[in-house]
């Protein structure tokens, strides 16, 4: 017997009957609840009962037809049977007495109860119930099993625990009526409830009272103090637990999303808070992604505000006319020779300013515009002079598409405009220039510009408008503000020498002014003085000399011309009409390119016009190559260009005078053109330029992969060639494949799919070849059973190697025979027997094809597949999304979701972000859909069929969801009719204006679903057409007028759009008579808008409902099925190509029988056979292809010697661009030859050492891949008495050491000592390589250790900017691996969420690192003279780089030291502090300094010294508080900075 019956046994022990008034609730007993039963209610417990309690239990609940007497009665009986289950109970309690002492032991500390003493009769004391009969009025102290149930407990309080007969007190008679139930109640309904509510607070604050918790809140009779202190010293005291005693249901917060699932999966979902405003907002879901970031017009009424305000419409078209594209631009745009414009450029702008309208105020998306909105965007020349009218199309859909883009960058200009403006205003200065300026502005560019522009000219105004608004938020109270740093430009501003600058020429200002009219109008007298005696005039304070005063004023000016924005804006031009691409090969790339590396075309471009680049992909093939370091790139401007850029600013600037004084001011002056041209205008622009082609070439490419996916979905279903489908419909397919082919492994398994979509059967078989060539007779007639049993009206075959050809005959010969027998039986195919032979013969055949399976390849292994069909084999669930694909190649490419961008449409998209590719790939599914459209009742049933609805528009992914559910929920789950997406608030306006003509309502579909009639008053014929809602009422007009229905006809009929249905049942053609341009002229006129083309789109709408648009089903060409199957392309296998083959038979007549790696079959004939003996059967050998039959999979191959001796190099050659520059070419050709030559002229050198290999540069990157870091090679170097070392610092990163020999004894012999530099010098190789190598080795593998190493510098940004983004007033820093620089790391920091993340140069050194001219044994030395340099350089007003690398500008020359040169140390006396010993690096050359004495192994697990505290005393020191640590955990407390305002490092 188990513990748990033993503690049921002895509770049912106790007295049977129970006080009534204690035991009763108001509410009744729930009878599975937790108040039934014992104490131990769980229901494991209850599992464990014994039959006898069973029993007990049996008969609990009572019959309604029983009467009261029988009631009694079975109490009774309950209680004799409750006597004879104690008899039988004590004999089990005698037979518990043959337990031994052990076990008793066992018993009780199991459940907490002394149950007898040791070696007596073993009787046990009864566990006696609080509150119960037996117990009086003595408290109890409850067991140990109890410890958590207070609410139990309180429940024992009022009347302890049920049995049986307490039980039968609570069985309500359900016969009495409840008539006599409240009559027998003097409370109303609402008085009990609310003397329940106020009993169940009275019970809560009872139970909340002060108690005590854990174990020793209650005591379990028979167990000692000593015990219990025992127990609680093992398992606890449950004080843990004591939070969830008081726990409080009703209290209990309701948890969020983000409270259990991860932020990222929430996303994934779309169910953050951003994604619900998406599905509210009644803006279009794709506009609404796009404008993220960009703010809208202020709300009025809570609707959707315009994207740009009506009056600014005439400025974006003007704005945008010139950007749509190019046939635009010529063909309405272009001025004639005598600066006129085309005939239609008015109509033009009109047009583009209407489809801006639409875009931006009333929100219609590209498709609709397109479908509904055509005759604005449409022209129409009359007729004249017997010519017929011509049509003009101002703006196809692809332009349609640019100018929504272009919307959004307009408005993202306008924005930034605005801000300026608000900039500007709060100044309160009044600057023509800056108007001119403003009123001119077409770029972000240019108000970016502007924007510099006014932080310099009126850097204080805005320091103080910032400071009056800061009082202003913070509501008066002034707020401790971070200390400025003010520019070199800003200093020099406000010191005397401004004058001097002043004093040199015009202002940029008005150099500018002077510039863009080509108008010297400002002129400036020349100085009496020199430029030198005129700055000795104002040489004083910070510029002492006159080289400084005249250096700063230089600057001053130099900084003004480069900002200002009309100059900018110049400089972009002349870059946008002369700017050419130049492109040089940098060493490794004259190693890595060859003439069939595909960046040979452009590998010495010279000089191509970026306005050629932007139609290819050209540069950003050139932009890989730079990322891959083969190359280096420019964009500059012709040196033509350059010099009339240059001349005419100088012409504006210089003075007329004629005179030796004159001519020394005008060469200051072309000095400071030149210098602000030359290291500021032109690098900018450049710049631009850069980023300018490459959006452009981005756009390009993505339009191209948009292209080419429409051009496979843009395909109707597969349709028959009998004619016996209706267009558009989907077939019944049989998708077949065996996989590889390998008939030893792979079995042949065929999916069937209704012409639904529905999977009807999965097949599999073992072989379909002929049984006379070792196939399977019972395969193959189960496979012709499937055949005769499903009939699919298109077999399509697919697979991964050339079997699947031989797979095709075989389906196709079987298919054949089935054809064959359904013939002789003589079936009949038409109830008129009207069909010939031929046609007959047509009708019972099988049509097989091959598809494309570039999406089933994908779908195969993808989760949606395994989630669809589990059951299904890899192989089978490739068959699956074959046949989906044959029914329609639309819902299959838009099924994939994300995973589209990963099928390749182009071989260069990989060079776009998937982002920009993603977008341009909906946008060609979201106009097909339109063509489509969406059964939407069929979308709410089927998974699959939903995934086209996200691209109907106005819709997206959250919105389409959306709508589903309220159609699931409110509606019912079937849609009626396109008016109930509105009057059921399912949409919103925006919304289905976009959205309801391209759901489709199938009227026959609906009547089914919803069992109704079809002269139902709800069905609308129109619904079930493309016929736009709003064209309505113009429809039912255009059918009662081809009808000739009179209005008293129309009034008759129970349905509005009868007239439709009466015109499209009986007689389509009649619309034919209508006059629609006479109509459409009188609706121009009533509704102030063409509706000429719409018309005509309703009639064909009627005419034919849905019908369809798309192109025939596109089989692939025999070409695209041997790439498909093989996987061979013109690159890899062409005529012309010498390739390996493999033998594998030879014939009789002597020719050759191959195999390629591909298993492609090759035949090599008899003349074509290298005379001598032949081929092994397995040899590896090469052949020359001569040609290749994609539709026979086989290829004619050549091993003639004569044929494979020239090789295929020039096959192979990759052609160069037209740009190419043969000269540079040909020259670095022969300069590597002449290397080569004396490299071969000479004796390969021999080294006997270990580490040395006849390795060139490349070569030993390659072989170092491979090994660890601080590998090294030693190699022969080109330079005379050289030699190499090449070491790897990380992956992908190399340092290639050049080493002098000296005094050579010989050519071959090393020389000694050899010399790195003038630095180090070492005796022989192994010092060099312990002393040098693996030293530097072992200071990159300790930074890399450090807590503060990031990794790669985009790495270390990443770090800095979410650092300070999550402590914005503190500063970050951390160090990184420079690439770029092999042996070099960078030190980034970052002051403040606001500032730029700037970064300084670490050099690795042996046994040290190099900051600032400076060597530091360890990383902890290293941050230590980080953050004193960091702290000086501010305290003297050094303004800090902001870009990468490089030496911080110090105008002092040398960083100070306030250490006297050496690096600080708070352990030792000065020292440099080196965690393995030994002595610091010696700067001035001689031996290589070794760590250890004898050249040992450096000394490990020598810790590195703490600082024991903040230093102490005066200097610089000082300016560290007590409590600022000077490294990560040492010191404790926060950096509190120096005196005077500037911001100290943090120890973070």
């Amino acid at each position: 017997m188990s513990t748990a019956d033993l503690l049921r046994a002895s509770t049912r022990d106790e007295d049977e009957e129970m006080d009534a008034e204690g035991s009763e609730d108001e509410d009744g007993v729930d009878l599975m609840g937790d108040n039934t039963g014992d104490e131990d209610s769980s229901e494991e417990d209850e599992e464990d009962d014994s039959e006898e309690e069973r029993r007990v239990r049996k008969d609990f609940i009572v019959d309604e037809d029983e009467s009261s007497s029988r009631k009694k009665k079975r109490r009774k009986k309950h209680r004799s049977d409750g006597d004879e289950h104690r008899k039988r109970r004590k004999d089990s309690h005698d037979d518990a007495g043959d337990l031994d002492e052990d076990d008793l032991a066992l018993l009780e500390e199991n459940t907490g109860q002394r149950l007898g003493a040791r070696g007596s009769s073993h009787k046990r004391k009864r566990l006696r119930r609080r509150g119960s009969a037996s117990s009086g009025s003595e408290s109890e102290p409850a067991g140990l099993n109890n410890i958590f149930d207070d609410e139990d407990r309180e429940a024992a309080d009022t009347g302890g625990l049920f049995d049986a007969d307490e039980m039968a007190g609570f069985i309500e008679d359900d016969t009495a009526s409840d008539s006599s139930r409240q009559g027998s109640d003097s409370e109303s309904e609402d008085e009990r409830a609310a003397r329940r509510e106020k009993k169940k607070r009275e019970k809560k604050k009872k139970a909340k009272g002060p108690r005590r918790t854990g174990f020793s809140a209650a005591m379990v009779e028979g167990i000692t103090a000593e015990a219990l202190e025992e127990i609680n010293e093992v398992f606890g005291d449950g004080k843990d637990y004591a939070e969830a005693l008081d726990y409080d249901p009703e209290e209990r917060e309701e948890k969020e999303l983000k409270d259990i699932f991860e932020p990222s999966e929430i996303a994934s979902r779309m169910l953050t808070e951003a994604d619900d405003l998406i599905r509210q907002v009644d803006i279009p879901e794709r506009m609404q992604l796009a404008s993220t970031g960009i703010p809208s017009l202020p709300s009025i009424d809570g609707s959707p505000v315009p994207f740009i305000a009506e009056e600014d419409l005439d400025d974006a078209a003007l704005w945008m006319s010139h950007r749509v594209s190019k046939r635009c631009t010529d063909q309405f745009l272009s001025r004639d020779h005598r600066g006129g414009y085309p005939p239609l450029h008015t109509p033009f702008l009109e047009a583009l300013k209407n489809v801006i309208k639409f875009i931006n105020i009333e929100f219609l998306e590209v498709p609709f515009i397109w479908n509904y909105r055509s005759d604005f965007i449409f022209y129409f020349i009359p007729a004249a002079h017997g010519s017929d009218e011509q049509t003009i199309v101002f703006l196809n859909m692809d332009d349609l598409w640019r100018v929504a883009a272009l919307s959004i960058k307009y408005r993202a200009f306008a924005h930034k405009k605005q801000e300026l403006r608000k900039l500007f205003n709060s100044l309160d200065v009044v600057d023509d220039y800056f108007e001119d300026v403003y009123g001119a502005m077409e770029s972000v560019e240019e108000v970016s510009d502007t924007h510099d522009w006014l932080a310099m000219k009126y850097s204080t105004k805005i320091a103080e408008v910032k400071t009056a608004k800061d009082l202003e938020d913070n509501e008066g109270t002034s707020k401790m503000k971070r200390a400025t740093r003010e520019s070199r430009y800003d200093n020099a501003r406000r010191s005397v020498v401004s004058k001097l600058a002043d004093a040199i020429g015009i202002t940029a200002t008005e150099l500018s002014q002077d510039y863009s009219t080509l108008n010297k109008t400002h002129f400036q007298d020349d100085p009496e003085k020199s430029p030198e005696e005129l700055a000795e005039e104002y040489a004083s304070g910070e510029y002492r000399s006159a080289e400084s005063a005249l250096k700063a004023a230089k600057m001053i000016l130099v900084y003004e011309i480069a900002h200002d924005p009309m100059l900018k804006k110049e400089a972009r031009r002349f870059f946008k009409d002369y700017g050419h691409v130049t492109v040089s090969p940098t060493e490794v790339g004259i190693t890595k390119i060859d003439e069939m590396h595909p960046f040979y075309s452009f590998m010495y471009l010279q000089g191509k016009p970026i306005d050629l680049m932007y139609r290819s992909t050209q540069f950003l093939q050139i932009l890989s190559a730079e990322q891959e370091g083969l190359v280096k790139s420019s964009v500059y401007v012709f040196q033509d260009a350059h010099r009339k850029f240059v001349d005419d600013l100088t012409k504006m600037y210089t003075s007329d005078y004629v005179s030796k004084l004159a001519e020394s001011w005008n060469n200051l002056r072309t000095e400071i053109l030149e210098e602000a041209i030359k290291d500021h205008l032109m690098p900018a622009a450049e710049l631009w330029a850069r980023n300018m082609i490459v959006e452009e070439e981005e756009d390009f490419l993505s339009s191209q992969c948009a292209a080419k996916l429409e051009l496979r979905i843009n395909t109707a279903p597969y349709e028959r060639p009998d004619k016996t489908m209706d267009r558009g419909d989907a077939p019944s397919v049989l998708a077949i494949s065996h996989g590889n082919g390998d008939p030893r492994r792979d079995s042949v398994v065929a999916i069937f799919l209704d012409s639904d979509g529905h999977f009807r059967e999965h097949a599999k078989f073992d072989r379909l070849d002929d049984p006379g060539f070792g196939g399977s007779p019972e395969s193959c007639e189960q496979f012709k059973d499937l055949l005769e049993r499903r009939r699919p009206q298109v077999i399509v075959v697919g697979g991964f190697s050339p079997n699947t050809r031989r797979l095709k005959d075989d389906v196709q010969r079987i298919a054949g025979d089935v054809t064959a027998a359904i013939v002789e039986r003589n079936e009949s195919f038409d109830e008129d027997h009207t069909l010939s032979a031929e046609e007959r013969l047509e009708r019972a055949q099988f049509s097989c094809i091959y598809a494309y399976d570039d999406v089933a390849r994908i779908y195969q292994n993808s989760k949606r597949a395994a989630t669809e069909f589990p059951e299904l084999s890899t192989l089978g669930k490739y068959c699956v999304a074959l046949a989906r694909y044959v029914q329609s190649p639309l819902n299959e490419y838009a099924a994939l979701g994300p995973d589209l961008t990963t099928i390749s449409f182009d071989p260069n998209q990989k060079l776009l972000s998937k982002e920009k590719l993603g977008r341009a790939l909906d946008r060609a599914l979201c106009d097909v859909v339109a063509k489509v459209g969406v059964d939407i009742n069929r979308a709410i049933r089927n998974q699959y069929y939903f995934n086209l609805l996200p691209y109907v528009p106005g819709l997206g992914p959250r919105k389409a969801s959306a709508v589903v559910n309220k159609i699931n929920g409110p509606i019912g789950g079937t849609l009626s009719s396109r008016s109930t997406l509105i009057t059921a608030q399912v949409m919103t306006k925006n919304i289905f204006m976009n959205a309801a003509a391209y759901l489709r309502i199938p009227q026959d579909d609906l009547n089914a679903d919803l069992r109704r009639n079809t002269d139902d008053d709800k069905a609308d014929i129109l619904d079930d057409t493309r016929i736009h809602p709003e064209d309505y009422e113009v429809a039912r007009k255009m059918a009662a007028d081809a009808m000739e229905y009179d209005e008293e006809d129309i009034g008759a009929f129970s349905s509005p759009s009868q007239a439709v249905t009466d015109v499209m049942e009986e007689g389509p053609e009649k619309l034919n008579e209508l006059s629609l341009d006479d109509f459409a002229s009188e609706l121009t006129k009533i509704l102030k808008v063409p509706k000429r083309l719409s018309l005509y789109g309703i009639r064909d709408e009627m005419q034919n409902p849905f019908g369809e648009h798309r192109r025939d089903f596109m089989r692939p060409s025999n070409v695209e099925v041997f790439s498909m199957l093989t996987g061979e392309t013109k690159a890899t296998l062409d005529a012309g190509l010498i390739i390996p083959v493999r033998v594998a038979r030879l014939r009789a007549e002597d020719s050759i029988l191959c195999r390629l790696d591909s298993g492609i079959d090759g035949i090599v004939a008899e003349q074509e056979r290298a005379p001598g003996p032949p081929p092994k059967v397995g040899a590896l050998i090469q052949a020359l292809v001569l040609n290749v039959d994609a539709d026979t999979f086989m290829v004619d191959l050549s091993t003639l010697e004569h044929n494979l001796i020239h090789g295929d190099k020039e096959r192979r050659k990759v052609f160069p661009d037209t740009y190419y520059d043969m000269d540079r070419a040909q020259a670095e050709l022969q300069a590597q030859a002449a290397i080569k030559q004396r490299g071969q002229g000479r004796q390969k050198r021999v080294i006997d050492h270990p580490n040395f290999h006849n390795f060139n540069a490349s070569e030993a990157e390659l072989y170092l891949t491979h090994q660890p870091r601080g590998e090294c090679v030693i190699r022969p170097s080109s330079k005379e008495d050289h030699l190499a070392v090449t070491w790897k610092v990380d992956e992908g990163v190399f340092q290639h050491i050049a080493v002098v020999e000296m005094n050579k004894v010989n050519e071959f012999s090393v020389g000694s000592p050899l010399k790195i530099g003038n630095k180090y010098s070492y005796t022989d190789l192994d010092e060099l390589i312990v002393m040098h190598v693996k030293q530097m080795a072992r200071k990159v593998e300790e930074m890399m250790m450090h807590e503060k190493y990031k990794g790669t510098q985009e790495l270390l940004d990443n770090f800095l900017r979410n650092q300070t983004m999550a402590n914005p007033n503190q500063s970050a820093y951390g160090f990184g691996l420079d690439k770029t620089k092999p042996g070099q790391f960078v030190v980034g920091f970052r002051t403040n969420f606001k500032a730029e993340i700037q970064s300084w140069p670490i050099k690795v050194v042996p046994g040290a690192y190099s900051l600032l001219g400076e060597d530091h044994g360890d990383v902890l030395s290293l941050c230590t003279a980080f953050k004193t340099a960091y702290t000086n350089k501010s305290k003297d007003g050094v303004r800090m780089p902001t870009g990468m690398g490089g030496r911080t500008p110090n105008p002092y020359g040398r960083t100070p030291n306030p250490y006297s040169g050496r690096t600080p140390n708070p352990q030792q006396g000065g020292r440099t502090p080196n965690p393995q010993g030994g002595r610091t690096p010696n700067p001035q050359g001689g031996r290589g300094t070794p760590l250890v004495a004898g050249r040992a192994t450096p000394l490990a697990g020598r810790a590195t010294p703490a600082y024991s505290g903040a230093f102490q005393g005066g200097g610089p020191r000082a300016a560290y508080s007590s409590t600022t640590p000077l490294h990560p955990g040492v010191g404790g407390g926060q950096a509190t900075g120096p005196p005077g305002g500037q911001q100290a490092w943090p120890g973070r």
